[in-house]
């Protein structure tokens, strides 16, 4: 059984580079792109398809680079001023299992109509082969009705001890909705390292300006 590590916002653990703190301000860089794309979709009126929208960005010099956006509920995610987030940043394994990954993206995304207050979910390549995503709730309770949905439980359970050397998972808010998305602000920092076993664990309190760091 794992045991859960309590980490201070600057602590180091040196034996676990992907922790380090430093990497938190790009976490929160990408996922304010990422929020901002999806800004920038909500204002496209033409959209191809009643919702769940998907829409597929892709750079033609760079044919590794991609970002996925699905907006289940444009109308809801435009009016809501304050919005519930979760960030997931992994770095898989040299053998992953790309092609089981891809079953189980398909899963969670053809489940989303099923979770009323999932708005937004987003899929951005990042270095090395590696994913980040952005998902947008309306509240925590949206939040915590994800996570226990057979799908995700399968991918945790199944997928990311396979597929991922470690993984990072941030939560956060934008306190003023999508609309502004540079507020999004980062409040806790979960970390999971797969190459020990049990796998390791790790939790981080950021300084989120005074928000509630045990109800986010």
């Amino acid at each position: 059984m794992s045991h859960t590590v309590y980490m201070t916002a600057d602590e180091i653990v040196a034996a676990r580079p992907f922790t380090n703190p430093v990497h938190i301000p790009q976490y929160q860089h990408t996922l304010r792109y990422m929020a901002g794309q999806v800004c920038v979709l909500l204002e496209y009126p033409h959209m191809p398809s009643p919702p769940p929208h998907i829409i597929l960005f892709n750079r033609p010099n760079n044919r590794d680079w991609f970002h996925r956006i699905v907006i289940a509920q444009p109308e809801q995610l435009m009016q809501q001023r304050s919005l519930t987030i979760v960030g997931f940043f992994g770095n898989k394994c040299a053998d992953a299992n790309v092609t089981l990954a891809h079953e189980f993206d398909r899963t969670l995304v053809a489940e989303i109509p099923d979770h009323p207050g999932l708005f937004s979910y987003s899929t951005m390549a990042m270095n090395g082969g590696n994913y980040g995503n952005l998902v947008i709730f309306s509240d925590l309770a949206a939040r915590d009705n994800w996570s226990t949905s057979q799908a995700h439980a399968q991918a945790v359970q199944q997928l990311s001890p396979n597929y991922y050397h470690n993984v990072t998972i941030v939560n956060g808010h934008m306190p003023h909705g999508i609309g502004q998305q540079q507020d999004l602000a980062l409040i806790r920092a979960k970390y999971y390292d797969y190459q020990c076993q049990p796998r390791w664990e790790a939790v981080r309190k950021l300084n989120a300006g005074g928000v509630d760091l045990e109800t986010v």
